[in-house]
């Protein structure tokens, strides 16, 4: 890019976004990194002429085109839906509900570059924004304040000033320029309505989704959202340099959820899809890449965010002493002294409403007849949730217990009641499944990780720096699957502390 200002970059990414029967402007994008556009799940399903809470993934295409960009003739573009969270079929929006990403089919005009996203600034920093509402096809825009952060993750922002436009139809999915930190903050994803869903006279008020949430549920963008403690990198060439990683540990953790273990991840996604509940084995030599494992798979889960989650690490617990103080890890319902009935009605009550996932480290250090009395609980909770009438459960709550081991050549054995079965030969089974064991992590994996463009997209280091590594470096490591991470944190985002300073962010819970 040229000297051009991001604030000039940000207006020329500004998409128009039309209805497909009649041409109409229904909202608004912005184009974020390549060939995408971000915009509001229900603006796509505006276009289609669909339902809001159209749960499939549209196929049609989407017309758009770029009003404020250099060209004098703007052709429309079509797109097709890439990336695609509606809102709940209840009708409510949900904690990272109405995202749409939208992959352009066709060539850009000349002179248009994507602009990347920030973390929201500070409560009454200074907004604008551009949106279509009925009769100003040509668009209109509007200024104002953020405010704070509400229940579903969204941030208010006000129009102060009462001569300037409400953010009313026409506005959603636009994107959001803090003037403060100088960059798109996020999303317009509401106005302020009235019981009739209509918008509520006199009151500019409206809501943003932010980029943090843009960037949990829609993993492709992280890598474009920079941490507002970070200044933007205005001269850069691409968009691809705007976050480097090493500015978020948390990205860097996240980034390095993509690396390797697809196969196992692949069965465990084909479980989930048949079933809503489900046991798992998950083993590596190592607890911590362990836990590493366990915080990928569970981050498979729809309503992830959201999930109630338990972590239990077994060799120290007193429950391999005494079984009752297992039920003390669910304090829920303010029972005092939960009981294993209790435990198993709060459990099921949850899984209602969100997912319910329970991690488990050292599972053989427990004595057979304490194994048993596990094994029980785990049956007697799936024959609860099982019971619950299907409209009465959210479509997008699991029940799953993740049990995290090593590799010894007996472990199957030592974990008995638990009989494991392969997933790749049972579809539906009340059995809980082995998933294959993570014992190398070889170059080529690591090669094929460093190049996905999420990950060589977000790196702070140039091409020959990226491909010296490839070459020279990775070739060398031990292939242990702890010392490649560790070689991984240390040689290609130097962190100084390694995998020490990236754990933490696998957490499950607590």
């Amino acid at each position: 890019m040229s000297d051009e200002s991001q604030y000039e970059r940000y207006k020329k990414a500004i998409a128009r976004i039309y209805r497909a029967e009649d041409g109409a402007v229904v909202g608004s994008g912005v184009l974020v990194f390549e060939r995408y556009v971000l915009t509001c799940a229900h603006v796509v399903a505006d276009a289609l002429g669909i339902a809001h809470t159209t749960q499939d993934y549209p196929e049609s295409w989407v017309e758009l085109d770029f009003p404020i960009s250099d060209a004098r003739h703007k052709p429309k573009i079509k797109a097709k839906v890439v990336f695609w969270r509606p809102i709940s079929l209840s009708g409510q929006w949900e904690y990272g509900d109405d995202i749409a990403a939208l992959e352009l089919q066709e060539e850009l005009i000349a002179n248009m570059c994507p602009v990347g996203l920030a973390l929201a600034g500070s409560p009454m920093n200074k907004f604008q924004t551009l949106g279509f509402p009925v009769g100003y096809d040509d668009g209109v825009w509007t200024y104002g304040e953020f405010r704070g952060e509400q229940g579903t993750g969204w941030v208010q922002i006000v129009v102060t000033n009462q001569s300037d436009y409400f953010v009313e139809g026409g506005f959603s999915g636009a994107p959001v320029w803090d003037d403060t930190i100088q960059a798109v903050a996020g999303i317009i994803v509401a106005a302020e309505l009235n019981n009739e869903n209509e918008k509520r006279k006199a009151v500019k008020a409206a809501f943003m989704i932010p980029a943090k949430i843009l960037g949990e549920f829609w993993s492709k963008l992280k890598s474009y959202i920079v941490d507002k403690n970070h200044s933007l990198a205005k001269t850069s060439t691409s968009p691809e340099l705007i976050n480097p990683y090493s500015s978020s540990e948390q990205q860097i953790a996240d980034s390095l959820l993509l690396l390797n273990y697809s196969t196992q991840e692949k069965n465990f996604r084909e479980v989930m899809e048949c079933q809503s509940e489900g046991a798992f084995l998950i083993r590596a030599k190592e607890e911590r890449i362990q836990r590493w494992l366990v915080r990928r798979l569970a981050g498979c889960v729809p309503d992830f965010q959201r999930a109630q989650r338990f972590s239990i690490r077994i060799p120290n617990h007193p429950m391999r002493h005494n079984f009752e103080e297992f039920w003390s890890e669910f304090k829920l319902d303010s029972v005092n002294n939960p009981s294993c009935e209790s435990v198993i009605q709060s459990l099921a009550k949850l899984s209602r409403d969100k997912s319910v996932i329970i991690a488990m480290y050292g599972l053989r250090f427990l004595e057979q007849e304490k194994m048993a009395q596990l094994h029980n609980f785990w049956v007697r909770l799936i024959e609860e949730v099982r019971s619950i009438p299907r409209e009465k459960r959210y479509f997008r709550s699991r029940l799953l217990l993740l049990l995290a081991e090593g590799n010894s050549s007996n472990l199957l054995s030592k974990l008995s009641p638990f009989e494991f079965v392969e997933p790749t030969t049972v579809k539906e089974s009340q059995y809980p499944f082995s998933l294959e064991s993570l014992e190398l992590i070889s170059p080529i994996d690591v090669e094929t990780w460093l190049a996905k463009e999420i990950v060589y997209s977000s790196l702070n280091k140039t091409p020959e720096e990226v491909q010296t590594i490839v070459c020279n470096d990775i070739p060398n490591w031990d292939q242990e699957p702890s010392q490649v991470l560790e070689e991984i944190c240390q040689t290609v985002f130097q962190i100084p502390d390694g995998i020490a300073a990236i754990e933490p962010y696998w957490k499950l819970a607590g």
